[in-house]
């Protein structure tokens, strides 16, 4: 049984890597002048989100800790943490983001599923967790739209 599971996950895998990710460059960048407190408004996005979505991730929080700081949450399968090198948090305003992105990421290792999330931009932006393995985002979480104000 156990060999099937690590099939499954590893077709999975090729499938979501060989849908294609975009080139471009991450823009990390933030400023310090706007100190205006953060709010967040989430929603799942339906459509093309939905076909790379594996239900053994989940982002089950980001609410926002002021100055523009969101505590991001999420949740992840044993059978999904077994495979993980890692998580990699995605904040775009692409409303699908995924690996590489050209918003802000952040990596986190395997043993870690929060995230204060400091230094954020203001506006609308979308939210997106991902397993990473061999260095690549394996499997996604649902997308959040997530308003820093």
């Amino acid at each position: 049984m156990q060999r099937f599971k690590a099939v499954g996950i590893t077709l999975a895998a090729l499938i979501l890597v060989g849908g294609g990710c975009a080139n471009g460059t991450t823009d990390n960048t933030t400023t310090d002048s706007e100190q205006d407190q953060p709010s967040v408004q989430t929603t799942t996005q339906k459509g093309a989100a939905s076909e790379k979505v594996n239900p053994g991730i989940m982002i089950t929080k980001a609410e926002p800790l002021g100055n523009r700081t969101l505590l991001v949450e999420f949740e992840v399968t044993d059978e999904a943490n077994e495979v993980a090198e890692g998580y990699r948090m995605i904040l775009s305003n692409e409303e699908v983001p995924e690996w590489p992105t050209k918003g802000y990421w952040y990596q986190l290792g395997r043993s870690h599923t929060s995230k204060e999330w400091k230094g954020l931009p203001l506006g609308k932006r979308y939210l997106r967790v991902c397993v990473v393995e061999d260095d690549v985002c394996a499997a996604y979480s649902e997308v959040m739209e997530v308003e820093v104000k």
